[in-house]
C-alpha cells in the first residue's frame, strides 16, 4: 500500500524535528517544509540538518514579505495604539495554518506541527476535538483555536501525549540539533533587542508621544514617556511615588493618558471580542458557558459567552479576572476541548 504522505513544518527546533521522526516511524511518507520568515535566526539550517539527520526530503519557502504583512506589522500596529498582541494567534491563523497549510494543498496528505494539543476524532457525532496536550505546562491549544473541521481533519499533532523532557531525551537519543537559546521564545522575531527597538526600526519616523499619567478619575499622577512603553497590568518604571503600589489599568488613546490604579482596580468580570472562530461547531450559537482563558499563563475561569452584533461576542466571568488586557486571546474551554475563541478589545469597568 503507498505510504500517506505528510508536510512537517520544520522550524528548527526540537518539537517540529521529533514531530517529523514520530510521523515517520509511524509509517508516514513524511517531508519537511520550513519557512524562511526572518534572516539571522538560524532556523533554516537547523531544520535542514534534522531532516538530513531522519532523511526526509525537505524544502524552504520564502515567506518574508507575507510574515511581515500580516505578523509583524500587524504587532507594530497593535502595541502603537495601546494593545498588547500575541503574534503567534495572527501567524497561526494566516500564516501557518493558513498560506503554509494551503501550499500543500495541491499535492494532498497531511500537515503536521510540534504543537501540544491533541486532535480527536468524536465518530459519535462526527466531527473532529481540539483537546489540550498532557503537558499542561507546555500545552499550546490555546494558540490553536482559530482551527476549523476540515483543517482539523488534515492536521496531524503527535507531540499531544508527550511532555517536553520526554521529547528532548529522545532528541538527544537521535542526535537532532538542539538550539538551547531559543527555548520557549515569546516572539521568534524579536531576539535580542527589545521590542520598543524593534518597532522602531519597523516603523519609519515612529516617534513615543509622551503625555500624563492620569488614575481613572482623571486626577494627575505624573508624565509617561509614550503609551507603547507601558501594558496593563505593568507595576515597575511608573515613576510615580504614592502610598500604594499602581499599577497600569489601560490607555486613553484620544487624549493620550496612561490610566493607573491600586491592585482591586485591576480585577474586572466583562468584556468584549473580536474576530471570533469555532473550532467546536456545536457552540455557534447565542450563550453558552464555558471556562475562559485570557493569556498563555491564565488558568481558564467560568464565564458566560454571549454573542452581539457584528460578529462580536461578550465574556462575563463569574468571578472577577486580574489584568484583563486588549489584543490578547480569550479561547473557550469544555473541561479539556477547545471550543472556540477570539481577540479581546474592550474591558467594561
Amino acid at each position: 500500500m503507498k505510504k500517506k504522505q505528510v508536510t512537517v513544518a520544520m522550524s528548527g527546533g526540537v518539537d517540529s524535528s521529533l514531530c517529523a521522526y514520530i510521523l515517520k516511524k509511524k509509517g508516514y511518507d513524511a517531508r519537511g517544509l520550513t519557512m524562511y520568515l526572518c534572516p539571522g535566526t538560524g532556523h533554516v539550517q537547523r531544520a535542514k540538518k534534522a531532516a538530513d539527520i531522519l532523511n526526509i526530503p525537505h524544502r524552504v519557502i520564502d515567506m518574508r514579505e507575507q510574515f511581515k504583512n500580516r505578523v509583524i506589522n500587524y504587532f507594530c500596529c497593535e502595541y502603537m495604539a495601546g494593545r498588547t498582541p500575541n503574534p503567534c494567534l495572527s501567524c497561526n491563523r494566516f500564516i501557518k495554518f493558513g498560506l503554509l497549510m494551503d501550499n500543500i494543498r495541491p499535492q494532498g496528505g497531511y500537515f503536521a506541527t510540534g504543537h501540544y494539543a491533541k486532535i480527536v476524532h468524536d465518530k459519535i457525532n462526527n466531527m473532529y476535538k481540539l483537546q489540550r496536550g498532557r503537558d499542561l505546562k507546555k500545552e499550546q491549544s490555546y494558540v490553536l483555536y482559530m482551527l476549523n473541521q476540515k483543517q482539523l481533519a488534515r492536521i496531524l499533532l503527535p507531540l499531544g501525549n508527550m511532555t517536553k523532557d520526554q521529547i528532548r531525551k529522545k532528541a538527544k537519543q537521535l542526535k537532532l540539533p538542539l538550539d538551547e537559546g531559543d527555548e520557549s521564545q515569546d516572539i521568534c522575531f524579536i531576539k535580542n533587542e527589545s521590542y520598543i527597538d524593534f518597532i522602531r526600526a519597523q516603523v519609519k519616523g515612529f516617534k513615543p508621544e509622551q503625555g500624563r499619567i492620569v488614575r481613572s478619575n482623571g486626577q494627575v499622577m505624573g508624565e509617561h514617556k509614550g503609551r507603547i512603553f507601558y501594558t496593563v497590568g505593568q507595576r515597575k518604571g511608573l515613576g510615580i511615588a504614592y502610598k500604594a503600589p499602581l499599577f497600569v489599568l489601560g490607555f486613553n488613546e484620544k487624549d493620550n493618558t496612561v490610566i493607573v490604579g491600586e491592585e482591586n482596580e485591576l480585577y474586572a468580570r466583562t468584556f468584549e471580542i473580536k474576530d471570533v472562530f469555532f473550532t467546536h461547531p456545536g457552540y455557534n450559537k447565542s450563550s453558552f458557558n464555558a471556562a475562559v482563558k485570557i493569556r498563555y499563563h491564565h488558568n481558564p475561569s467560568m464565564a458566560r459567552v454571549t454573542a452581539l452584533t457584528n460578529g462580536r461576542f461578550q465574556v462575563k466571568f463569574m468571578q472577577p479576572q486580574k489584568a484583563i488586557t486588549p489584543g490578547q486571546g480569550a479561547v473557550f474551554f469544555k473541561r479539556n476541548t477547545v471550543l472556540g475563541g477570539g481577540i479581546i478589545t474592550e474591558v467594561c469597568k
